[in-house]
């Protein structure tokens, strides 16, 4: 009995912590037709925190992007707990404009 009640709180505890992990950041950046989709994993590490990472946006949505949004999933958030947040993966998605003709 008192396994089984420790099994659910360890259960309890791990679903809270992964569900704790997961966040979203979204940027608006223009107005525009939409048109392709572009989706990155990306990761970082514990030693990564103090560089500065410039991106070029144009390199993936050559007419300008519309939206950007940076997301840690589940699977992230497991990954980074079971590393004890030596390393962290995330999720970024870039929607971009499309052409705009005439």
């Amino acid at each position: 009995m008192r396994r089984v009640r420790r099994q659910r709180l360890a259960g309890a505890v791990l679903i809270g912590a992964l569900a704790a992990g997961c966040t979203t950041v979204q940027f608006t950046i223009g107005s525009g037709p939409p048109g392709p989709i572009v989706e990155e994993k990306r990761s970082d590490a514990v030693f990564t925190i103090a560089t500065e990472r410039v991106e070029n946006v144009s390199e993936r949505c050559p007419n300008g992007a519309l939206r950007i949004t940076e997301s840690t999933t589940p699977l992230d958030a497991a990954a980074t707990l079971l590393t004890l947040g030596l390393w962290w993966p995330r999720t970024i998605v870039y929607e971009c404009r499309s052409e705009v003709t005439g």
